[in-house]
This record gives structure tokens, C-alpha cells and sequence, in this order.
């Protein structure tokens, strides 16, 4: 199946940005660029919104549309990049992931993670760990804690899956449609450190996720902890 004419014409207008000498950093009116793009002046206002929404154009009334490189050349957006392959993909490297551990699929004790799950007395949840890997080194490791009750067919010890949101869709029947999260820093401890090939004590960024469905129901949580090579970027519009 062919491109569609948006996404062709927002990659033509990245592509222009990156390749002209623009005067202030300033594009060509909408008009201009329909001749020079060859599409739509519709297709081009879409494109320039939707680049608009990513930090890529800045559009001031009476003053024109300002591109801005600077965001091109910005990697690991976490604002844009939500699956974590590719967001270590976007960082130039190869990534992988592993569905593993000695904890994989053991019921859950902790208290306080039943509490975050909402799980009601005698309602179990079960722990899977997750290491994503760039270029073959450990770069994210996460603990993913699922209610019991949200799966349809319990994973076998070694699933393959290509990000955490594929695990919840194959084995809950579940769609992630957003997730909340709650960054934070701490020095890794020794299990962590194992994880992620580091010494101890090391400081980290790390982030606490939920994972919500359409119905606004809770499907899971996640404690996630960043390899200091992982150079996290993001935007804030203004």
C-alpha cells in the first residue's frame, strides 16, 4: 500500500527544511509551497499543523511559519517516541527486547503495587520483567505488574514480543490507549545494577507508568529504570 498524501507531503516539508537556506528561519507562504511541492494547499495546512504539534514550525499570525532545525536534530523525544525500541532506535542504536528473569509471571506480594493495581482483597497480579537492549547492551529495564484477572491466556516463559503494549494486546485482549507517568531519579540497587550492567549506587532516571485502556480501565504498571546512556530528550512548546 502506497504512502498517503499527508505523509508525503510532511516528509517533502521536513526534507525542504533541512535542505534550504530559509531567511529567518522562515518557510515560503502556503501558497508557495503548493507549487513547489506539488499538492494541495489543504494537504500542506495539514502537514504544517500536524509539524506544528511536534515543535518542527511555529506559526505566528501576520508574521508567517518558522521552522526550527533544532528540533529535527533532537533524538530520543520521549513527547513523540512512546515504544521503547523505537525510541532507542531513534537513538541510533539496534534495539532487542527480553521477556525474562527469575521473577517472570511470580505472583505479586507487594502491597503497595496491588494497591497501585487496584486489586480488591483476594484479586492477585502477576510480575514480568523486561529488558530492552541497544546495539546488544542493557539500556531500559522495566518491572511490569498486570492484574491476574486482565489475561486471557497466561504467556509462556519465553513469549516473543516486540514491546510491552504487543505483550498486553496478545495476552490480555487489552489496548494501551494512553499511559500516565511519574518520573524520578535514585541510585541503582544491586539487583538493578545486575540488570543493567552498572555499578551500584549508580544514579539513574527512572519513571513509574500506568497503563490505561479505552475504558479508561487500569491494565497495568511499571516501574522502569534508564541506563545513563540513555539521553533522553523532550520538548515543551510554549
Amino acid at each position: 500500500m502506497g504512502r498517503s498524501v499527508f505523509a508525503t507531503t510532511r516528509e517533502a516539508l521536513i526534507d525542504f527544511i533541512r535542505t534550504h537556506n530559509l531567511e529567518d528561519n522562515k518557510l515560503p507562504p502556503e501558497e508557495e509551497l503548493v507549487h513547489i511541492l506539488g499538492t494541495s494547499r489543504g494537504t500542506i495546512r495539514e502537514a504544517l499543523r500536524a509539524l506544528a504539534r511536534e515543535g518542527v514550525v511555529t506559526k505566528r499570525h501576520g508574521r508567517g511559519t518558522f521552522a526550527h532545525r533544532r528540533t529535527l536534530r533532537a533524538r530520543m523525544r520521549i513527547d513523540q517516541i512512546q515504544d521503547f525500541t523505537n525510541l532507542i532506535e531513534d537513538g541510533g542504536y539496534r534495539p532487542s527486547i527480553e521477556l525474562q528473569g527469575e521473577t517472570f509471571g511470580q505472583r505479586v506480594a507487594d502491597k503497595s503495587i496491588l494497591e497501585k493495581l487496584e486489586c480488591g482483597p483476594g484479586e492477585e497480579a502477576r510480575q514480568y520483567d523486561c529488558l530492552y537492549r541497544a546495539d546488544g547492551r542493557p539500556a531500559i529495564y522495566c518491572k511490569i505488574f498486570i492484574p491476574e484477572k486482565n489475561f486471557v491466556t497466561l504467556p509462556p516463559n519465553r513469549p516473543e514480543v516486540s514491546n510491552v503494549f504487543d505483550f498486553v494486546e496478545k495476552y490480555c485482549g487489552r489496548e494501551i490507549v494512553h499511559t500516565l507517568v511519574w518520573f524520578g531519579a535514585e541510585k541503582a540497587s544491586p539487583f538493578v545494577a545486575h540488570k543493567l550492567e552498572i555499578e551500584p549506587d549508580t544514579a539513574l532516571l527512572t519513571w513509574e507508568e500506568l497503563y490505561c485502556g479505552l475504558h479508561d480501565d487500569l491494565v497495568g504498571y511499571s516501574q522502569i529504570y534508564f541506563h545513563p546512556m540513555m539521553n533522553i530528550c523532550m520538548l515543551r512548546k510554549t
